[in-house]
């Protein structure tokens, strides 16, 4: 049997750990199919924040806002029975906020983990009855974080173009492909930002499971109550780079330029010896570079998020009770009682790497790869 939550949130899953994890970006990277590490808000229009890795912050250029919720259309089904749920809740808050010409700041809130359910089901055990089991939890961790991104060499690549510009001819120690080389590292480096967010995780979690017997008069049921409540700090980190490629070596003239030479030694315009001659000359000459009228962005990311043990306090009691004919519990004993007691969570570490192709304005794909070990996750370690 399945029965509805009072709570915004309901989702029978949440039922197990510290809840259902949330989305840990905004509206933007929803749009991208969640991905975050290796997007960059450095459009012609950047009027989104990306908390998914905190070096993007470094691109913020203007203040922007950002509010958000989510609308959730969800379909359950246990047996013969079955429930349809709307839920609606809210999603962020976040603000974003320009440092000086290299960096960002952001800051804001939303949610960790949602927990909503209630579920119940009924078993018949032999010489007792229909024995109902109800289970219900409510609540969740929240995150409130501020977070810093910076580009620290961004003066780089000019600095190497203006030294390498005024070096007389007789002086020039790089060769043209030393000098490509050097260029594309020092690009890389130029465009390297990183950047880290700080996180205040806080709330409570309440689970709760009752066990009804069909007599109680002859019988007593049972209730229990566990409420986590969590307060810590916690941290991630980033680092994004990009590659802009605005032209390439143009092969396409090359071939052009060897059919100009076939077609005059067909025509008897150049003898053999003309023709090796030429084509030989024009191999040894560099290419010409076509010029992208679209520049091709190759971004690549990295996202580590730190598995910080965090404070927190517990209450779990269990007591048996009665049901009088009107219904009305009356409590026979207590066998549990635990109240504020210290324990440790820890959450799991996750690191994560992506890739981005961006074309001009049009075209931007972008995928992350990332690994959370939950092996180490706890929430219920008893400290003294």
């Amino acid at each position: 049997m399945i029965s509805a939550s009072q709570g915004n949130m309901y989702n029978p899953y949440s039922r197990y750990g510290i809840g259902l994890l949330s989305q840990n970006t905004l509206a933007h990277n929803t749009g991208m199919g969640g991905a975050s590490i290796a997007l960059r808000s450095d459009s012609t229009m950047p009027i989104f924040i990306n908390t998914g890795n905190p070096a993007s912050y470094a691109f913020i250029r203007m203040s922007t806002l950002e509010l958000g919720g989510s609308f959730v259309y969800s379909k359950f089904k246990s047996g013969k029975s079955a429930l349809t749920k709307w839920n609606s809740n809210f999603s962020y808050g976040a603000i974003g906020l320009p440092i000086r010409s290299n960096g960002g700041l952001c800051f804001g809130l939303m949610p960790l983990t949602e927990v909503g359910y209630e579920t119940s089901a009924i078993v018949n055990q032999p010489g007792i009855g229909n024995i109902e089991y109800q289970y219900e939890g409510i609540g969740g961790l929240n995150k409130l974080f501020a977070g810093y991104g910076i580009l620290p060499f961004k003066k780089r690549l000019n600095k190497f173009r203006s030294k390498q510009l005024y070096i007389p001819d007789s002086m020039r120690v790089l060769t043209h492909g030393q000098y490509m080389r050097k260029e594309r590292l020092n690009k890389l480096i130029n465009d390297l930002s990183v950047g880290f967010n700080v996180n205040y995780i806080f709330g409570s979690v309440i689970n709760t499971s009752r066990v009804i017997l069909p007599n109680s008069l002859l019988y007593t049921n049972t209730f229990r109550e566990r409420t986590l409540n969590v307060a810590g700090v916690t941290g991630n980190f980033g680092l994004q780079t990009a590659f802009t490629v605005d032209s390439i070596k143009n092969h396409k003239e090359r071939r052009l330029q060897y059919k100009m030479l076939e077609k005059r030694l067909a025509n008897n315009e150049l003898s053999k010896e003309e023709y090796g001659r030429k084509k030989d000359s024009l191999g040894n000459q560099p290419l010409n570079r076509r010029v992208f009228r679209d520049k091709v962005k190759f971004t690549f990311g990295y996202f580590m998020n730190i598995n910080n043990e965090m404070n927190a306090k517990y209450n779990n009691s269990v007591l048996n009770y009665q049901l009088t004919s009107a219904g009305q519990e009356i409590v026979r004993d207590t066998v549990l009682y635990i109240t504020d007691r210290k324990t440790k969570m820890a959450l799991p570490l996750e690191q994560g790497f992506g890739i981005g192709l961006k074309k001009g304005e049009k075209i931007n794909l972008v995928a992350d790869f990332a690994l959370t070990n939950w092996q180490n996750f706890k929430t219920f370690n008893e400290v003294n």
